[in-house]
């Protein structure tokens, strides 16, 4: 009997630990990121970008303030999930972030042939250049979005944005 108490007792020890090790686990996986998840996590947000993209320009609507506004709110929202996915990709290590680095640009190959980056990054924008290179350029700019959730390359690329967005 005394045994079934020792092993009553060790189990509901355990069970206990296991909780409190899923809590810790569930923290620290929002303090640090796998590079494969946090390469998804920017793919889909990306994706999720184009396709809206596509939706606003696809079918190359005349401009207007109402369409410029559109597209440059899309960008900032887009460009606020990948500040916040580059947080993230800041709390790994050096190998880490190579790493992520490396897999979102092998990931980032096959939107191409995604329909909708095509009818955005190519068609609708060489349209629009002709009618509005400003707007033709903010378009362009959705093709390297994904710079945002890499503050090394946002502020070799880009520093004054880095700058304006708070990246040092």
């Amino acid at each position: 009997m005394k045994f079934l108490f020792f092993i009553a007792i060790l189990v509901l020890n355990f069970i206990g630990c296991g909780k409190n090790e899923s809590n810790s686990n569930s923290n620290s996986e929002t303090e640090k990121i796998s590079p494969e998840k946090w390469v998804d996590k920017v793919y889909s947000v990306y994706e999720k970008a184009i396709i809206k993209l596509d939706e606003i320009i696809g079918n190359k609507p005349p401009i207007s303030e109402s369409l410029k506004k559109k597209v440059l709110e899309l960008k900032n929202s887009i460009i606020d999930e990948m500040v916040i996915l580059g947080k993230e990709r800041d709390k790994m290590n050096e190998l880490d972030k190579k790493l992520s680095s490396a897999k979102l640009s092998l990931k980032l190959d096959r939107i191409a042939s995604n329909p909708s980056w095509s009818r955005t990054i190519n068609d609708a924008r060489s349209f629009y250049f002709k009618l509005d290179p400003d707007f033709a350029n903010m378009i362009s700019k959705f093709n390297i979005i994904t710079q945002y959730s890499q503050f090394e390359l946002l502020k070799k690329q880009e520093p004054k944005e880095a700058e304006r967005i708070g990246i040092k």
